[in-house]
């Protein structure tokens, strides 16, 4: 049986069966073998040497169906066996058993025509605004949404506010910067971007770059 030459940076690699099973070993799984080592593992390939080199390489598991349902037992819920078992999960749903499987999972999504307008106004009665309802509950809000239901669902809640140059600008005079402001008051800084006003509002706001100015100037003067 010949030996096969093959270069690798700085000497040459002589890649005999004791050459590759040494190689093999610091890999578990033949295609990662492949990846990482493709020289070794081709040359272990023309001369059959594959099923000496992978040994303790475990094989890839053949999933029956009373296999996927035993795997399946072992989590709550499809999202998180799909994660953890990805083999498993994939002839599961290939083969058409994840019923059988997920049988005892629990179902956190809601079965497709849940949300009625009575179970809408249900879950927005939850919450104080829009905004909170559509974070905490999305498949509901977004169903309201689509039917149009939302003026019914949200009866209870406040309405936003209307804005206009002078409440922007009032509102500004709030906040030290702009930071500031978006973050508890992104309306009115959305309406004094849409109107070019944004400039105007800023006015008495610090910058980053005034910041910086400020406490120079606080440790030219010895006050820092």
């Amino acid at each position: 049986m010949t030996k096969i030459k093959a270069k690798k940076p700085g000497r040459k690699q002589i890649w005999d069966l004791k050459a590759c099973k040494k190689d093999a070993s610091k890999y578990l799984f033949r295609s990662e073998w492949s990846k990482q080592s493709i020289s070794a593992y081709n040359i272990a390939v023309k001369n059959n040497w594959l099923d000496s080199c992978c040994k303790h390489m475990p094989r890839k598991r053949k999933w029956t169906k009373e296999n996927c349902i035993e795997d399946a037992l072992k989590y709550k819920a499809r999202t998180i066996w799909q994660k953890q078992s990805k083999g498993a999960y994939a002839s599961a749903l290939q083969n058409n058993w994840l019923d059988d499987c997920c049988g005892h999972m629990i179902q956190y999504s809601k079965p497709h025509g849940y949300w009625s307008l009575e179970r809408c106004i249900h879950e927005a009665s939850k919450y104080k605004t829009s905004k909170q309802w559509f974070k905490k509950s999305a498949s509901s809000y977004n169903t309201a949404c689509f039917r149009a239901w939302l003026e019914k669902c949200c009866k209870h809640m406040p309405s936003p506010p209307v804005w206009t140059h002078e409440k922007c600008r009032k509102d500004a005079q709030k906040y030290k910067t702009i930071m500031e402001w978006v973050r508890n008051s992104g309306g009115a800084h959305a309406y004094a971007r849409r109107h070019n006003i944004l400039d105007e509002c800023y006015k008495h706001m610090i910058r980053i770059g005034d910041k910086d100015r400020m406490k120079g100037m606080k440790i030219a003067s010895g006050k820092e």
